[in-house]
């Protein structure tokens, strides 16, 4: 941007590299992001390797949690959709700090969010469809 001419009293905006960013995550922020994306990853890989996961519904009876097993695509569908979120939040990591890759990293980050939505959408229709046949649809 550049600096602004200065407004009766010699004061305008300085330029961009004097001034100091207001959002700046440290170290403990970045640690937290690379620890919670490393589980993420984690688990997405035990599901894709397991061909397995159990995810947890509500009983519309008497509101009692119970778990069902998922297997198969939808199990796949669910692990790829735990990967893709785990690379989302390191691709969201590395832009604040790579600046020079910053809008490529933020478009990675978009594109792997669009991808987890749709990997536990198939997820969940699978499984639907696994469970109940075509009279679910």
């Amino acid at each position: 941007m550049g600096r602004v001419w200065p407004r009766h009293g010699h004061r305008g905006r300085p330029l961009n590299s004097v001034v100091r960013t207001h959002c700046d995550m440290g170290r403990a922020g970045l640690v937290l992001g690379i620890v919670a994306s490393a589980v993420i990853l984690i688990v997405g890989l035990q599901i894709i390797i397991a061909g397995n996961a159990y995810m947890p519904i509500v009983a519309s009876r008497f509101w009692s949690v119970r778990s069902v097993e998922v297997t198969g695509f939808p199990a796949y569908a669910m692990g790829m959709a735990w990967l893709c979120g785990g690379l989302a939040i390191l691709a969201n990591l590395s832009s604040t700090r790579i600046t020079s890759y910053g809008s490529k990293l933020i478009a990675l980050r978009n594109i792997l969010l669009v991808v987890v939505g749709a990997s536990f959408l198939i997820a969940v229709i699978g499984q639907i469809a696994r469970v109940y046949g075509n009279s679910a649809f």
